[in-house]
């Protein structure tokens, strides 16, 4: 999405919202964490700890509120505001995970360590997706076309030769979808 956010931004919403493509793309940073934020609260909830689960959104909040506090006294523009976004939910990723490791000895390290392949290939993608479109100057039209299918290429090749497990699945379920 940070790839794609300014065809795609000025393809559906026109050129009075450019301004917006920043600030979507800094949010798209904060939507990195989701899953895995998810995932250690979902433990949470399995291992029946939902008063666990209450405590950590409660300080999140809090911490979020912290965060914005000191961006008003600072007078942040929303920048600022957008950043103590990303940066909470990065917090957020290390609170939930130290949780997880107390409840199934699945430790921050271990999560890392078992993502590190797609994060290496989703990096490399986005690196060469960048610098092959920025080079060459295309309409809005042909530029979301051309980063949609060069980041679907790159990441396929660097899936392939990361050996990333995950992909064998997607290419088990495009071949049953073709089946069908």
């Amino acid at each position: 999405m940070i790839i794609v956010a300014e065809p795609l931004i000025l393809i559906l919403f026109g050129e009075k919202w450019r301004q917006v493509i920043s600030y979507f793309q800094i949010l798209s940073i904060s939507g990195l964490f989701y899953p895995m934020n998810a995932i250690n609260l979902n433990i949470l909830k399995v291992k029946g700890r939902s008063d666990l689960f209450l405590k950590l959104e409660i300080i999140k909040e809090v911490l979020m509120f912290v965060f914005i506090f000191f961006i008003l006294i600072l007078k942040s523009n929303i920048y600022g505001f957008l950043w103590v976004i990303v940066i909470t939910s990065f917090i957020a990723y290390f609170i939930n995970a130290f949780y997880s490791k107390k409840l199934i000895n699945y430790s921050f390290w271990e999560q890392f360590k078992d993502i590190f392949k797609i994060i290496l290939s989703t990096s490399l993608t986005m690196f060469f997706t960048y610098f092959l479109t920025i080079i060459f100057n295309f309409n809005i039209y042909i530029s979301l076309f051309l980063k949609l299918f060069l980041g679907l290429l790159f990441y396929t090749i660097f899936s392939f030769l990361l050996k990333i497990e995950e992909l064998n699945t997607v290419f088990k379920f495009l071949k049953q979808f073709k089946r069908k």
